[in-house]
C-alpha cells in the first residue's frame, strides 16, 4: 500500500506490528528511508555516534523485499564513494535511525575524512563540491539554543545562551521542569515563547477558522476503533441543538455524503447521544481512505437531513495550540481542577484546557505540546499533582525497550464520552489516560508567605532552574538597534522539533537507561566519580540521593553532549544545581557543616578560614575560583542566608 502522510504509515505500522510501545521512532525512519530520501541524496552510514563506515550517493528507488530478513526488508541502491572508516574523538552521530546530519557536524565529518581517508579531500569533493571547512562552520546555524536566542531577542527578550542551554537541555533529558525565581524575571515569559517558537506560526485552518455562519455546523472527529469495529459514531447533542430532533427515538432515515458518493443511513437517539450507523459503501471509502486517529471534517447541512464527511489534511490534523496555560488556585484538593471530572446530573464530562491538550497531543505524536503551571505552588503540589508525578514515574521500558506507564482515571464509565467545545472540534474522553510522550510539563513558582514550600520527593523528580538573572543594561540597550536577530529557522519547524524531540525519540533514553550503555561509560565515567562523592558527602549529613537523581544526571549530560550545550564541566555543573542542590533546607545544626564541606569540594583549592572573612568574601564572589561555578555560588549564598537567618533553602 502508498502512504502519503506519516500519520497514514504509523498507522499502518501499528495495525501490521501492533508495538507496545508508541511506534514514532521505527516510523519516522521507514517515512525517512521511504518517502524523503531522493535519487542523489547523499548518505553517510555510521556505527555507533563516533564512527563513520562509509559516504555515498542514492542511485535507486525505495524497494521492500522481505527475502532479505525480517531486520532489513527496506532497500534503497547506493553508490558508496568513501569506504574506509572515520573516527572520531567526540559524538558526531545521533542515533542508529534515518536522520538528517546536522549542519554543524558536517565541518568535524569532512576534517576527519580528509586526515584519515586515502584521497579523502577528492573523494569529498566528488560528493560535496568543492568545500572548506569554513563553508559549513559559515553556513545558517542549526543549533537550537542560538537559534532560541535570536528568536527571543527578536522579542526584545534577554537571557543568557547558557540559561537557555540548560532550560532546553532540561526539557530534553525529563519532561518536568520547575522554573524558580523573583516575581518579574522572566519564568514564565520563556516558557510561553519556547512553546510559540516550536510551533509552526502560519497554521493550517483550525476548527475555530471556519466561517462565523457555518459554525454551527461544522466538526473536527477523530476516528476511534469503535466506528471501525462497530460501524457507527456517536454524535453529542451539542452537534444536533439547530436540529430537529423529533422522531429520533425510532430512528430518522439521513443522508451521508463522502467522497463524491452519497447514501442513506439510520440515525436513532441513545440516552444522551445520538448514534449515526455507517453502511456499506462509507465503511468501504473510510476503510480504504482513513486510520483510527485520522480526522474528518463533519459538516451537518439541511436541517440535519444530510452529514457530510471529508478527509481532513495531515496540516489540518496537525494544527492547533501546542500550549495550555494553567494558573494554579490556592484552593486546588485533587487533579479536577486538572484533569476535569464527570458531572452525573448531565452525564457529561468537563475537560480541562489541560486534557483537551492532553487528547490533541495523543492525536499528533510527532508534535510537542506545552503545560505551564503558573505559580504552581499557590497550592500544595502534592493534592493536585501527586497522579500526573506518579504516572510520570511509573515510565519504564520492559525487557524489549518498549515504553510503558500506568493511567490516570478520568471516569468510571465503560464506554469514552464525547465533548464538543466552542471551536467545534469534538474531543473522545476515554475512561483512563496515559499522560502522552510528547507533553512537557513547566511549573513556575515563587516563594513568599502565600505560597507552600516543595516536598523532596517533588524536588527529586524535576529539574530546578533558577531565573534570577537581569541585565538591566543590555535590556536597556535593545531599543537602540533596529535590527534585532530574528529566528534563523523560518518555516523549517520540522527541524526545530525533530532536534528539540531527539528525532521524535523523546525521553526513551532516560527510560531505558542508556547511560549505562558501554559507549557511554568513558565520556560518563569522570562525570559518574564526581556525583559519586557528592552522594557520599552528602549521605554523611543525612541529606542523601538515589538512583533516580543518577540516572536523570548522566541522561541529561549525554543530550548535553549530543547537542552541543556548553562545554562537558559546565553540563556537569548545572546538573548538581539542578538535582542535588534544590533539596537542601533546614536550619544553622543541620546544614552548616555540609555546606562548609561542599564550598571545600567545588573550590580550586582549600579554602581557608571562615568564609565569610573580608578575604574570602570577596574570593568567593568570583567564578574563577570554583570548579563549578553555578554550584558554587549557590552554595555560597545558601551559607551567608544560613549564618544570618539561622534558615536557608535552594528555592528563596
Amino acid at each position: 500500500m502508498h502512504y502519503t502522510t506519516k500519520a497514514q504509515l504509523r498507522a499502518g505500522y501499528d495495525q501490521a506490528y501492533k508495538p507496545r510501545q508508541e511506534s514514532v521512532n521505527n516510523m519516522d525512519s521507514i517515512w525517512g528511508f521511504y518517502n524523503e530520501m531522493k535519487h542523489g541524496d547523499i548518505v553517510i552510514a555510521n556505527k555507533g555516534w563516533k564512527e563513520l563506515t562509509g559516504i555515498g550517493r542514492v542511485t535507486g528507488d525505495y524497494e521492500y523485499d522481505p527475502r532479505e530478513g525480517d531486520d532489513y526488508p527496506h532497500i534503497r541502491s547506493v553508490e558508496w564513494v568513501i569506504t574506509s572508516p572515520v573516527k572520531f574523538a567526540e559524538n558526531v552521530f545521533s542515533t542508529p535511525t534515518v536522520t538528517r546530519v546536522p549542519q554543524r557536524h558536517m565541518a568535524k565529518i569532512r576534517k576527519a575524512v580528509v586526515s584519515q581517508v586515502a584521497d579523502g579531500e577528492k573523494l569529498w569533493n566528488d560528493l560535496f563540491g568543492t568545500t572548506s571547512e569554513d563553508d559549513f562552520a559559515s553556513a545558517v546555524t542549526d543549533s537550537l539554543i542560538d537559534d532560541f536566542q535570536n528568536y527571543l531577542q527578536s522579542n526584545r527578550l534577554m537571557y543568557s545562551k547558557e540559561f537557555i542551554g540548560r532550560f532546553i537541555t532540561s526539557l530534553q533529558a525529563k519532561p518536568f521542569l520547575i522554573l524558580s525565581g523573583g516575581s518579574g524575571t522572566g519564568k514564565t515569559k520563556i516558557a510561553q515563547h519556547f512553546a510559540d517558537y516550536m510551533n509552526d506560526s502560519t497554521e493550517a485552518e483550525t476548527p475555530g477558522d471556519v466561517p462565523a455562519e457555518d459554525r454551527g455546523k461544522s466538526f473536527l472527529l477523530q476516528l476511534h476503533p469503535y466506528m471501525f469495529d462497530y460501524q457507527r459514531m456517536m454524535v453529542t447533542v451539542e452537534m444536533l441543538e439547530w436540529v430537529n430532533l423529533d422522531g429520533l427515538e425510532d430512528g430518522v432515515e439521513v443522508e451521508v455524503r463522502f467522497g463524491g458518493k452519497a447514501e442513506k443511513s439510520l440515525m436513532k437517539k441513545q440516552r444522551n447521544a445520538v448514534r449515526l450507523g455507517f453502511r456499506k459503501h462509507f465503511m468501504a471509502w473510510l476503510t480504504s481512505e482513513c486510520r483510527i486517529d485520522d480526522s474528518l471534517r463533519l459538516t451537518i447541512e439541511d436541517e440535519g437531513r444530510v452529514f457530510a464527511f471529508s478527509k481532513d489534511s495531515e496540516e489540518m490534523r496537525q494544527a492547533g495550540d501546542n500550549l495550555a496555560f494553567v494558573s494554579v488556585r490556592p484552593d486546588w484538593l485533587n487533579n479536577r481542577s486538572l484533569m476535569g471530572y464527570y458531572n452525573p446530573i448531565t452525564e457529561q464530562y468537563e475537560p480541562t484546557t489541560l486534557l483537551k491538550l492532553m487528547l490533541r497531543a495523543e492525536q499528533n505524536p510527532a508534535k510537542p505540546y506545552f503545560v505551564i503551571l503558573d505559580e504552581m505552588n499557590l497550592a500544595k503540589v502534592e493534592y493536585y499533582f501527586s497522579d500526573f508525578l506518579s504516572c510520570l514515574e511509573s515510565r519504564r521500558c520492559d525487557e524489549a525497550g518498549y515504553l510503558k506507564q500506568e493511567a490516570i482515571e478520568l471516569h468510571q464509565l465503560a464506554q469514552p464520552l464525547e465533548h464538543v467545545d466552542a471551536s467545534n472540534r469534538v474531543y473522545v474522553i476515554p475512561p483512563k489516560m496515559h499522560i502522552p510522550v510528547n507533553v512537557y510539563l513547566i511549573g513556575t513558582v515563587n516563594i513568599d508567605e502565600t505560597t507552600y514550600m516543595f516536598s523532596p520527593k517533588v524536588l527529586d523528580r524535576a529539574n530546578v532552574l533558577e531565573c534570577n538573572e537581569i541585565d538591566f543594561q543590555s535590556y536597556w540597550n535593545t531599543g537602540d538597534d533596529p535590527s534585532m536577530p530574528s529566528s534563523s529557522y523560518g518555516p523549517a519547524i520540522a527541524d526545530r522539533s525533530s532536534i528539540f524531540t531527539n528525532e521524535e525519540n523523546y525521553h526513551l533514553a532516560l527510560y531505558r537507561k542508556e547511560f549505562l550503555n558501554a559507549n557511554h561509560k568513558p565520556m560518563l565515567q569522570e562525570a559518574f566519580e564526581v556525583i559519586s562523592e557528592l552522594q557520599e558527602l552528602v549521605k554523611e549529613e543525612g541529606r542523601p540521593f538515589g538512583y533516580r537523581v543518577l540516572d536523570e544526571i548522566m541522561t541529561y549530560l549525554i543530550m548535553a553532549q549530543k547537542y552541543d550545550s556548553g562545554t562537558f564541566e559546565s553540563a556537569v555543573d548545572a546538573q548538581i544545581v539542578q538535582k542535588i542542590l534544590p533539596k537542601l533546607h533546614g536550619n544553622r545544626k543541620e546544614l552548616e557543616l555540609l555546606l562548609r564541606r561542599l564550598l571545600d569540594r567545588f573550590t580550586i583549592g582549600k579554602l581557608q578560614g571562615d568564609p565569610l572573612s573580608s578575604d574570602n568574601r570577596d574570593v568567593l564572589g568570583m567564578e574563577e575560583t570554583y570548579r563549578f561555578p553555578l554550584s558554587g555560588k549557590k552554595v555560597f549564598a545558601m551559607y551567608k542566608q544560613l549564618l544570618q537567618t539561622g534558615y536557608c533553602s535552594f528555592i528563596c
